[in-house]
This record gives structure tokens, sequence and C-alpha cells, in this order.
């Protein structure tokens, strides 16, 4: 037992030393490249505050924005990572589009036991080109006006729960999550979820692993840090960004889907039968077959969309009445769903102007949060001022990224700008909006989260308006 137990205390000293040098063994990487970093302390690098709950890292890159304004980059360390952080926008624009070959890779592995780590965000190189060459037609204009019907009736249903709790608070990030649940339910899967029916919303699986996904979490933060910059530590303590229950969850559900409809015959205008349809082509293709009339191929037209209902129409007309364009800009600044960018050098680099190589497997941070409270390229910049968005050509290159930026922004961003459109016009054709005493101004956000949540909620009231 002594044996045992001495061999236990032997190996776990051994486990910290390794442990301990795999971190300090490049505590002087950057000052030997002549970049400016940040203090940093072995194994956790510089990111203290995180751990600790402090801080988030949106919020820790956007202050050492700040810190470093004199500077065109700087150098950090996630854990034992060392990882440059750009600053400066004609640098910034160099490596996400002009030189996208050296840096085509984002920081996140692809990791196929892991859901997340597994999507079209997280592959690299030949197999992310791939995809993305696949799923992009499934986002273009007419596939977006197929699914105008469904996202419209999920916008309604919502205008019928308001209207049901008039004059009552409502947490507002609360709402919208139901609403974009609902939306991603029926338009990608094809299911019908009430998230507006409590009771109903109790006991939906979707709903609820949904919910866990996104709930926020310090644990959740590291595990992301470490997967993105301390992958074998990540594997080592067998670690997964989402709990076995999602992760088990949803690749069920899509094989339960796929199957039905295959067996059924089954289709509809969503994203999965999108994919399926995708799927078939390329078997037929495979086999030398071509969909064919009379000997002619038959192509069909994005312009072959059922005529919209004259209540469509109308909201249509709303929708172009909206001052949507420079208010959500405005908003996607002040608030920017990603609040970095991360990159990976894909092979040695030198970076222009400077005599700095970048080595092959370096990861790279863009601070977006930070380039978008910059005062020299936003003046005021915690005022809420859609006219600065006015004339998209007066705002610089490289410092507004509210869907990421180059080749690898979010492949969805046209569905999302739909679908805040419908959701804005028919709101405020329905209702005022009045801010609730519940909400604790000035608004701070949770630093346990990467994503934007707001302490104690923004709680506002729906009041409908009367129409004349």
């Amino acid at each position: 037992m002594e044996f045992i137990t001495l061999t236990t205390v032997l190996l776990g000293i051994v486990m910290v030393y390794l442990v301990y040098w795999l971190s300090s063994k490049n505590a002087n990487y950057w000052k030997e490249k002549g970049v400016p970093c940040t203090n940093s302390f072995p194994i956790i690098g510089s990111m203290t505050d995180v751990i600790l709950g402090k801080t988030n890292i949106v919020q820790l890159l956007a202050d050492l924005y700040n810190e470093y304004k004199n500077e065109k980059y700087f150098g950090i360390f996630m854990f034992h990572a060392p990882v440059l952080v750009i600053r400066d926008p004609e640098l910034i624009t160099q490596v996400l589009i002009k030189d996208f070959s050296f840096f085509q890779d984002r920081a996140h592995k692809s990791d196929e036991s892991d859901l997340f780590s597994s999507g079209i965000q997280s592959l690299t190189g030949d197999k992310w080109r791939i995809l993305r060459h696949k799923l992009t037609p499934t986002f273009s204009s007419g596939k977006m006006k197929l699914m105008f019907k469904q996202i419209k009736e999920c916008c309604d249903e919502m205008t019928v729960y308001l209207k049901e709790k008039k004059g009552q608070d409502i947490e507002s990030r609360n709402l919208i999550f139901n609403l974009i649940i609902n939306i991603i339910a029926t338009i990608a899967f094809g299911l019908k979820v009430n998230a507006f029916n409590d009771e109903e919303a109790k006991n939906n699986a979707f709903l609820q692993n949904s919910k866990m996904f996104f709930k926020p979490s310090i644990y959740l933060q590291v595990k992301l840090l470490l997967t993105t910059s301390a992958p074998k530590i990540k594997k080592f303590l067998k670690l997964k960004l989402i709990d076995n229950t999602i992760n088990d969850f949803f690749p069920k559900l899509i094989n339960d889907l796929i199957s039905y409809r295959e067996s059924s015959d089954v289709k509809r205008n969503d994203f999965l039968q999108l994919m399926l349809d995708h799927k078939q082509k390329e078997l037929e293709l495979l086999s030398g077959k071509k969909n064919s009339v009379n000997g002619q191929v038959t192509q069909t037209s994005e312009c072959d969309i059922p005529d919209a209902e004259p209540e469509d129409l109308e909201l249509l007309q709303n929708l172009k009445r909206v001052k949507y364009d420079t208010n959500s800009a405005e908003v996607m600044r002040l608030r920017p769903g990603g609040g970095f960018l991360s990159r990976v050098c894909t092979q040695d680099y030198k970076m222009p102007g400077s005599n700095l190589v970048i080595d092959k497997g370096s990861i790279v941070h863009i601070p977006v949060l930070g380039l978008h409270k910059d005062p020299q390229y936003f003046p005021d910049p915690e005022k809420f001022n859609p006219d600065r968005f006015k004339n998209m050509d007066e705002v610089p290159k490289g410092v507004f990224f509210p869907f990421g930026g180059g080749p690898r922004m979010c492949i969805a961003m046209r569905l999302a700008m739909l679908e805040m459109k419908i959701f804005l016009a028919i709101l405020f054709s329905s209702f005022n909006v009045v801010l609730s005493e519940k909400t604790q101004l000035p608004i701070k956000m949770n630093k346990k989260s990467i994503l934007q949540h707001v302490v104690g909620g923004l709680w506002v009231r729906f009041e409908p308006r009367e129409i004349h």
C-alpha cells in the first residue's frame, strides 16, 4: 500500500513538472521576436482574470487592445500557447483577406467526437473549402424566399404570445431566444417547437437541449480556450465543449429525421431537405445519371417560388420601410455577437512592414470588440448612433466585423439579416416597446459568458399599438 501511495505521489509530481515545463518553455517567445507582450504566469499564461471569473476573453482582449493603443500588434499567452493579437486595420485586412491562404483555418480544430467542434466553423483546409462550396447555394436569395413564410409564421406566434402578456415585463433575450429556436427548428429540421407555450416548452427536448448549449459558465469558457490554444491538454483531460446529453441528442435527432423522410418520401422547404437533395444530386452524378425531360437537362430556377399571399406582400412593403440597416449595424457594433476572431497561421508568414515572422501553427486573434469601441474609428463609441453608418464608404476597412471577416465570415449572414428584418417589421407594426424598471441601468455584461448576456436581464414591456 505504501509503495502504491509513493508511486502515485511521484507520478503526480512528474505530471505537475511536465505541465509546468510545457507552459513555461515559451515564456520568452514574444520577447525573442521583439513583440510587446503581457505579463503571464506558468500554466495559465495571460488568462488569470478569465479563470477567476473577473472578465471574459472578449473583454480581456478589448482591454488589452486599449492598453497597447500605440502598437500595431502585441503578444499574449492563452495557457502555454503564444497568441498574436493584431489591432492595426491594414494588417487585419491583410491577414483576413489579402493573405487568406496563410490564415485560412480557425483556431478551434475539428473533433468528430464533439458536436460543436465538428461543424463547418471548425473544419480546416480542403475539408472546410469543399463543405463551404456545398453549403453556399443553400443561403442564396431564392432559398431564403422559400423560407420567408415559415419565418413569418414564427414571428406571428410571438406576436400572439406578447398580446397575451399585455402590460407584463418580458425578458428580451429569453424572448428572442425562443423565437430563434422556433425558427431554427422549422427552417432547419422541419420541426414544430412552440417555445412560447410554457407547458410545452418544459417537456420539449429540442428546446431544453438548446438552452443547455447556450447557458453561460466559466467552465465552458475555459474549455473553449483550451480547445483553441491547448488542444492536446483538452484531449488528455478528455474534455468536450458540450455535455454528452447534448452531444448525443442532435445527431440522433438528425439521423431520425433523415430516416423518416427517406422512408416516407416527405419533402419540406427547409435546410435538411436542401442537404438531402444535394446528396441525391451527388449520388446521381456519381452514377452517371441526370435529371432530364425528353433528353434535356432540367434546372430549378431560384425564381420558381410560390406567389406571395396578400398579407405577405404588405409585410414585404413594411420591410422596405423599416430603418433597419443603419440601426442593426450600429447594434452589432456596440454588442457584436463574436467579440473576437481567431485564425491559425498555416505556413510561416512575414508580417508586412516588419521583420516579424509568424511561425506556422501560431494563433492570431482579431479583437473585434476593441475595434468597435475605438473612438479613433467610431467617435463617442458608447453612444448608440445609427447615423454613423449612413454612408458605409466612410467606415474604415478592417475595423467593423458584425459577421466575421474574409472568406470565413458567417455563411448564414443573409439568413440572419432576413430573420431580423421580418422580426422588426412585425414587432414594430404591432407594439410600442417600453423599457421596464426591472432592467438594471447602466446595463452590465455577464463576465462568465463569451456571448452577450446582460446581468439581471434586459426587461421590456410590449404595448399593443392602436391601428387607425
